[in-house]
Order: C-alpha cells, then structure tokens, then sequence
C-alpha cells in the first residue's frame, strides 16, 4: 500500500505530494500537501503500515516504550518512545475477530480499551467483554479474570484501569464502584456506592493513581471524586455541572487534566 500510495505522487521531476485521502478498506490516509523543495523532511499524520491506528482508547508508557490499545484494530501496538517506530503488536488469542462492537456479540469484541503494566505484566481491560488479559512484555498470553456480573471480581463495562504500588485499580463503571486486585489477578478490595451525594458515584468513567490518591472521573454528576488508596473518600469538585460530561482525568506534577467532551475541551485544575 505504501508503495502503491507513493508511486502515484512522485513524478520523473522529483516528489510532489497532494493533500488527498486514499480510502482503502474504509481507513483513511492523507498525503502532505506540495512538497517539491529538494531539501525537506516527509512526516505523515498517519502510519503507512496498514491498518493505522483506530479508535485508541487508552495508552501507557513502560520502558522507554508506548503501549496502545488499539482498540478497533483489536490489538496492542508498540512502539519506541524515542523514535516512534513500530517495535511489535500482538491480539488476543482467545477471543473471535469481529468488525466492530455494532456487529459483534459482547463475549465476541475482543477490544482493548485500557492497558498498564505491572512487574513486567501487561493488563489489558476488554471492556465490552468484561475481563482483564494479562500478558507478558512479548506479548505473549497468560491469563485473565473476571466476568460480567455485581459480586466482587466480576465486572459491568470496566473500560479503564489505573496502577500504583503493584496494585490494579478498575473502573467498574455500570457497577459504579472501583475494585483493586493485586499483580496476580486476586481481588483485594472494593469501594464507591451508587447515588448522587458527595463521595458516590454515578458512572466512574476513568481514573488515575497519583501520590498516594485515587482520581475518579464521573461523567454523569461532572465531578473529580479523590479517595486514598484503601477507598476512604476525601473531597471532590465540580468540573462544570452545566454542560460538562468528563471522560478522562490524568495527573501530572501536581496538576490535574480532565478531557470534557460536554464542551470539547481539556481543562486543567491544580491539586
């Protein structure tokens, strides 16, 4: 594909690339625009190496190397940090290829929603499937736990999954707690109630370890919930209750981002 999209745009008198979009098998690529100096660097705003990434909803960094879950390519793709070369990419083997999650049975979907890596484990959350995989630094398969149901281990849409001291924080979103597992898959604790008064949930959509502390974003109420590590709720504050609907929360040197797709921003809080 790459040669076949090259070969098209580059011309006896040099190379001379027009802005274009080549839909090939429904994944779009685009081209740079006039390039025709005899001195210039070619970047792509998208892999060559087909299929590019689609849909990634969540990524980690270990080792000088970013993680992506690739999430409708039903893959994990890695890549070197300093270079942004393409290293490796490995699937779930015990899960059926399907198109998208519109055609697919849940126990079918095998999408990765959310990645960490613990001592040299890789835990990827499916959650259209509700169950966590682990797998080792080759991407090679070793076990998984969890099912859908309400009681302790089991999951309703645990999309997103957060690490800090060998321990795994999961987003269990239509259950609207958050459930901790040691680095062996063994369920430790839970916390969080459903309702609408300070310190509950409504659906925990996203969550982040930071300093000793447990960030929870909560799309329906528009707040940050913060609890310590054991669950013991200490503040919380709202984003914007109007018109905001917070889908992620990352923390970084002592500030806080929130991505609200209510108002298609990234706001940003200190502690």
């Amino acid at each position: 594909l790459a040669d076949k999209l090259l070969s098209d745009t580059i011309g006896s008198d040099g190379v001379k690339l027009s802005t274009t979009n080549q839909d090939t098998y429904n994944k779009k690529f685009t081209t740079l625009h006039d390039l025709g100096s005899d001195d210039f660097n070619i970047v792509f705003d998208h892999a060559l190496d087909y299929p590019p990434i689609n849909w990634s909803m969540g990524m980690t960094i270990y080792d000088e190397r970013l993680y992506v879950a690739d999430t409708d390519n039903h893959r994990i793709i890695v890549y070197d940090l300093e270079n942004n070369e393409k290293l490796s990419t490995f699937t779930s083997p015990i899960q059926e290829y399907c198109e998208t999650i519109e055609v697919c049975a849940v126990e079918n979907r095998n999408l990765p929603t959310s990645i960490k890596i613990i001592d040299e484990k890789i835990f990827v959350a499916y959650g259209f499937q509700d169950e966590i995989q682990v797998f080792d630094l080759g991407g090679n398969y070793l076990w998984k736990f969890g099912s859908f149901g309400t009681q302790a281990g089991q999951f309703n849409a645990p999309h997103r999954i957060a690490t800090l001291n060998n321990e795994l924080f999961v987003a269990d979103s239509g259950n609207h707690r958050i459930q901790v597992f040691d680095n062996n898959g063994n369920f430790l604790r839970q916390f969080g109630t459903n309702g609408d008064s300070v310190g509950q949930f409504s659906k925990p959509i996203d969550l982040y370890a930071y300093n000793g502390q447990i960030f929870v974003a909560d799309s329906i109420r528009a707040t940050i919930l913060v609890f310590d590590l054991n669950g013991k709720f200490m503040k919380e504050f709202v984003i914007n209750q109007n018109i905001s609907e917070p889908h992620g929360v990352f923390v970084y040197d002592d500030l806080i981002f929130v991505s609200d797709v209510g108002d298609l921003s990234v706001k940003v809080f200190d502690l």
